[in-house]
């Protein structure tokens, strides 16, 4: 949502938005220089989303880890949580 919110209506020229933090990318593959981070992009062009790609992530023990932290946040009322 905050891409949404806050992004997306301003991208008139074809514009990339890269490295979405971990929170908002959950199978997305750790950045490789920042552990806060994603390897995810996403093109917006006229203000509409074009594509979305991501370095799959591949570890199963850290992909339990944030579907349980997700679990946790839906389960305390973050409407974001997946």
């Amino acid at each position: 949502r905050l891409v949404s919110e806050f992004v997306e209506g301003d991208c008139r020229d074809p514009t990339f938005v890269i490295d979405h933090p971990v929170l908002m990318s959950p199978l997305a593959r750790t950045h490789r220089n920042d552990s806060r981070l994603t390897e995810r992009f996403e093109l917006f062009i006229q203000g509409m989303e074009y594509c979305n790609a991501y370095s799959e992530l591949n570890d199963a023990a850290e992909q339990r880890r944030r579907f349980a932290d997700q679990a946790k946040g839906h389960a305390d009322g973050d409407e974001e949580a997946q």
